[in-house]
């Protein structure tokens, strides 16, 4: 999942953190009463995912109230691996300024990584994502994606009386999360989410 839709996906169901409110306003009230996203989290999230690392960790720091320590603790190494992506995306693994030099005839020599450093920058990568991961979604996400699921679920359910029935709600929603679902949920779980949805 991309860094852009995770932050996003992050902030819909507290978009009160737009504002630096504590969690008062629940993005699933605002998913079910109005069909519009009454927030524009772009620049949000493109102050987190773009730019240098210094200024997405303040960004990040900003939006949640939190910077997971191994962010602080290996910006250095974040930049250099940005740097190496964007000479390698944009100039072959090349100076990007010199790269563009069009009058120069001497080629420029390609950068080099070492296996045991490439390596470690993908150890780095995979712990940076993991304890974002961590993050946000203990903190953060939770069971809004299983609501905006269900909420979803409800638009697809013909409206008849059997479908309106809260046991025939529950087992459709435990048969749905089974099959397109990121787990599967038991009667209890469904049952409570769906009450929990009505109530809002």
């Amino acid at each position: 999942m991309s860094q852009n839709v995770y932050i996003g996906m992050t902030l819909k169901p507290w978009p009160i953190l737009l504002d630096h409110y504590t969690q008062k306003i629940d993005g699933s009230s605002i998913l079910k009463h109005g069909n519009s996203q009454p927030f524009d989290f772009r620049e949000k999230i493109i102050s987190c995912t773009k730019g240098d690392w210094s200024s997405r960790i303040s960004a990040y720091n900003s939006t949640f109230g939190f910077v997971p320590e191994i962010l602080k603790t290996h910006i250095s190494d974040l930049e250099k691996i940005r740097n190496l992506r964007n000479r390698v995306g944009h100039s072959f693994g090349r100076d990007i300024d010199k790269s563009r030099n069009h009058g120069q005839i001497d080629v420029i020599p390609i950068e080099k990584l070492r296996r045991d450093k490439a390596l470690w920058y993908q150890s780095l990568i995979y712990g940076v994502a993991k304890d974002i991961d961590r993050h946000l979604h203990v903190k953060h996400v939770g069971e809004y994606q299983t609501v905006n699921f269900y909420h979803n679920l409800l638009k697809r359910l013909p409206d008849s009386d059997h479908y309106k029935k809260h046991s025939v709600r529950v087992a459709t929603l435990k048969k749905e999360l089974g099959r397109f679902g990121a787990y599967s949920a038991g009667k209890n779980f469904c049952s409570g989410l769906i009450e929990y949805y009505e109530k809002l």
